[in-house]
């Protein structure tokens, strides 16, 4: 994962400073960079759920113009760009970026919900939200947004301080709870990991018709936050950090590192605690673990870190490790979810999805199947894979957003291309 970040951020950093080509390089698609949008017609607009049976597939991406080298980067950033929103391979809104539009190309910083493309924008004082390019509110204050929700037409935002200190739980940009100190855990998969919209995904979501999401004050001592209101949670006198933390199900389920405990972290659920699986003789330290539903239960996704040896990535369940593999070989997103996105299954393994990049080309699997995409493709943020029930069916549909020379849509072996010069930046799949 790390081997395209880096690029990644030294991208939209550069994107931010301004496109001072853009008098110079015209998309060549429906009209030159800096005027006017193209119109929407029919059914192709944002918000409008696209014609056919199957569930709505949006996609986000970033483009340049045809003749810019976006992969080697060779304009350091100084090349027009845009945001786009797709619905399936169907262009439905087209947004230019940069910091006069107060609008960034940075993955991070805009998503599809509900088939309308949600914008933040940090200023030199203020944060800006922006639905299909449109100024909805702005705020006092800079803000990264960790958590994104649109609930009957109220945006809910949970945003650090680019400071690096503290946090706010916003609705429609104002304060409902905000804690200087506090910092906030990573509240499960990453965004569009194992539900069917990526509304519910991440450190702000939805449990039993509340909006919920956890933080910890210096201790540790972590928090549940439930609509708004902050509930302590009570820990182990060993507890020495807390990695994650969300209730799925009714249940709170918790991973904390305790002293003396060697590296390994612990699942909490209620009553129950488990030290997940590893060989205490090579000293692992588990780095960034979050909580993953897995028919039923919660699974732990992270990495454990040796001091005389590679780093590994690992699946945990309570039983012991369901998925590892050693770096170099990068796994980018691996997905395991229930077994619908409004409902837990009681019983059952599961289903697994990964996409990995080792370094002679990207493998995705769903269970014991894999599949090797033919080309140079690279999935460029975890965002980018989707795994979903399918419609009337009991078993479920893997997507993945692919980008590199051309970009595609990968559904469970089906392949789609996208009309795009440039990546894919994000997939939802739902109405």
């Amino acid at each position: 994962m790390r081997m395209f970040f880096p690029f990644l951020r030294r991208l939209a950093a550069c994107l931010l400073c301004g496109g001072l080509l853009a008098a110079c390089h015209p998309f060549g698609l429906d009209h030159p960079f800096g005027q006017p949008r193209r119109p929407l017609d029919g059914a192709n607009r944002p918000g409008r759920r696209p014609a056919g049976t199957g569930p709505a597939v949006w996609l986000t991406a970033v483009e340049f113009p045809a003749s810019y080298d976006w992969e080697r980067d060779t304009a350091y950033g100084t090349a027009a760009c845009r945001l786009v929103l797709f619905s399936g391979k169907d262009r439905v809104l087209t947004l230019d970026a940069g910091p006069e539009f107060e609008i960034s190309p940075d993955p991070d910083m805009h998503r599809a919900v509900g088939g309308h493309l949600y914008t933040d924008y940090a200023t030199d004082t203020e944060t800006v939200i922006r639905r299909d390019g449109v100024e909805l509110f702005r705020y006092p204050g800079r803000e990264a947004i960790r958590g994104f929700l649109v609930i009957d037409g109220h945006i809910h935002t949970l945003g650090e301080d680019r400071s690096g200190e503290g946090f706010a739980y916003r609705i429609d940009g104002e304060v409902v709870l905000g804690r200087p100190s506090g910092v906030l855990l990573p509240g499960g998969a990453p965004a569009a990991a194992g539900c069917r919209t990526r509304v519910q995904d991440g450190p702000l979501y939805v449990e039993g018709g509340q909006v919920c999401f956890s933080y910890c004050e210096p201790g540790p001592a972590p928090f549940l936050v439930r609509d708004g209101t902050p509930e302590p949670v009570q820990t182990a006198p060993a507890t020495a950090e807390i990695l994650d933390q969300r209730l799925y199900d009714g249940v709170l389920y918790r991973v904390e590192r305790r002293t003396g405990a060697s590296g390994r972290p612990f699942l909490v659920s209620g009553d129950s605690s488990v030290q997940l699986a590893g060989e205490p003789r090579l000293a692992p330290v588990a780095r960034k673990c979050t909580l993953v539903p897995f028919g039923g239960d919660m699974a732990v996704r992270g990495w454990y870190h040796y001091p005389d040896g590679p780093d590994e990535f690992l699946l945990w369940t309570r039983s012991g490790v369901l998925y590892s593999e050693v770096l170099p070989l990068r796994a980018f997103s691996v997905l395991a979810p229930a077994a619908s996105p409004s409902s837990v299954a009681s019983s059952g393994p599961g289903t697994m999805a990964y996409v990995l990049s080792p370094p002679d080309g990207l493998v995705i699997g769903k269970d014991a199947q894999t599949w090797t995409p033919i080309g140079r493709y690279r999935l460029y943020t975890p965002a980018c894979a989707c795994l979903v029930p399918d419609v009337g069916e009991s078993g479920t549909r893997y997507y993945v957003a692919l980008s590199g020379p051309s970009c595609i849509l990968w559904a469970d072996g089906v392949v789609t291309p996208i009309p795009i010069h440039g990546y894919i930046s994000g997939l939802t799949v739902g109405n």
